[in-house]
């Protein structure tokens, strides 16, 4: 059985309200996912450009990874007295 387009159409206007509501919730899905997405890789693309073999990450005892982790100054300037640190 076919089902003219006409139908659908009018279906849509009758409801458009749920129309609207989930027109606007699938965009607001998508937007989320492709920001997600962005600021992923604008923070990959920051982590290996910034890179260079002289530096060295220091990071806390319970981070998982460098973005995590957060030391103090005064915690620098000990790491910053240690031997193994060139200036």
């Amino acid at each position: 059985m076919h089902i003219p387009l006409s139908y659908s159409y009018r279906n849509l206007w009758t409801r458009r309200l749920t129309t609207i509501l989930t027109a606007s919730g699938m965009a607001l899905v998508v937007f989320v996912f492709a920001a997600t997405l962005m600021l992923a890789a604008g923070l990959r693309e920051t982590l290996v450009q910034t890179g260079s073999f002289d530096n060295v990450v220091v990071i806390r005892r319970s981070a998982q990874s460098e973005v995590q982790s957060g030391i103090e100054r005064a915690q620098a300037a000990i790491v910053e007295t240690l031997p193994q640190v060139a200036y």
